[in-house]
């Protein structure tokens, strides 16, 4: 029986997709070594989609049409996922999608599950970062999160200060610091989740350190609950897991456990399971709502790398 993971292995955002993979072929160990799940030794079918969205939805195709392949984790970037929603629906398999999937694109994909905040929850984050009165303007084009926003926002002061929301994948993030980094107060530069991702980082060193964006994804607690999962993907990779490790460690758990569950290890019994989950992961409890998104999903503004929290 094998599970499948969808993320960019290859290319600009291939450290990643390494990271991922590190932690969900973790949790494949772990599983097997502890006898698998349901009675069967669980196999890893890994797919590069290039950080691509044409890539990422010509993958589901390929591990739809692979009759041991039960469910699949991935894509992991917005747009690559909102690429493969629509190929997963017709390949009838689930998916945990760790991603800010759209609401409107998550609808639209019953076989899909987002392991991440909506729309709204993104919006209403930000939201408490701005300072009353404040103008923005939306460099690139509006996406989900970003409309949200603009609806949440009371009456701008024409007065008020502009604030600068950057709405791009993680290439047009890195591309926008460079030309016109973020300097100033702590809320002068607005970003979505693609905004964590290393590749902004590795681009644009200080050049980021005014920007603020929101995620859900959070560094595991490796001095606290978290530490056996720290200390094994350490020994795994040689490497300190990071926030898309946790996560990635996270969805392959609530995959074994709704294999387990189910009352046959196949896609129709996974995908029917897969809702009633409830686990406690390294990301904090994960359960499921009746729209298929993680309930009570955090959703937390970062700042060079560091937690913020506002009033």
């Amino acid at each position: 029986m094998k599970i499948g993971l969808i993320a960019p292995f290859e290319g600009v955002h291939r450290s990643l997709g390494y990271e991922i993979l590190g932690a969900v072929r973790l949790a494949v160990q772990q599983q097997n070594a502890a006898g698998g799940v349901a009675g069967y030794g669980i196999e890893l079918a890994a797919l590069n989609d290039d950080g691509v969205p044409a890539t990422a939805a010509r993958q589901v195709a390929a591990l739809a049409a692979d009759p041991g392949v039960v469910a699949i984790i991935g894509p992991w970037q917005m747009e690559t996922a909102q690429a493969a929603a629509p190929a997963l629906q017709a390949a009838g398999l689930a998916a945990i999608i760790p991603a800010p999937l759209p609401d409107a694109d998550l609808a639209l994909a019953p076989n899909a599950y987002r392991l991440f905040a909506g729309d709204d929850a993104l919006a209403q984050a930000l939201l408490t970062a701005i300072p009353t009165g404040a103008r923005l303007e939306t460099r690139g084009a509006a996406v989900a999160w970003s409309s949200r926003l603009t609806i949440l926002l009371p009456t701008p002061d024409p007065a008020a200060t502009t604030v600068i929301v950057l709405t791009g994948d993680a290439e047009d993030v890195a591309r926008q610091l460079t030309i016109s980094p973020c300097v100033g107060t702590m809320t002068s530069c607005l970003a979505g989740p693609s905004a964590g991702e290393p590749l902004v980082t590795a681009r644009t060193g200080d050049a980021a350190n005014g920007l603020l964006w929101v995620t859900s994804l959070t560094r595991p607690a490796c001095d606290g609950q978290a530490a056996d999962f720290c200390q094994a993907y350490q020994t795994a990779t040689g490497a300190a897991p990071g926030a898309y490790a946790a996560l990635a460690y996270d969805a392959a758990a609530v995959l074994f456990a709704a294999i387990e569950a189910s009352a046959q290890p196949q896609r129709v019994d996974v995908l029917a399971t897969l809702g009633s989950i409830v686990r406690q992961g390294v990301s904090g409890i994960i359960r499921f709502s009746a729209q298929r998104s993680w309930e009570a999903a955090p959703a937390r503004l970062y700042r060079g790398g560091d937690l913020l929290e506002f009033p």
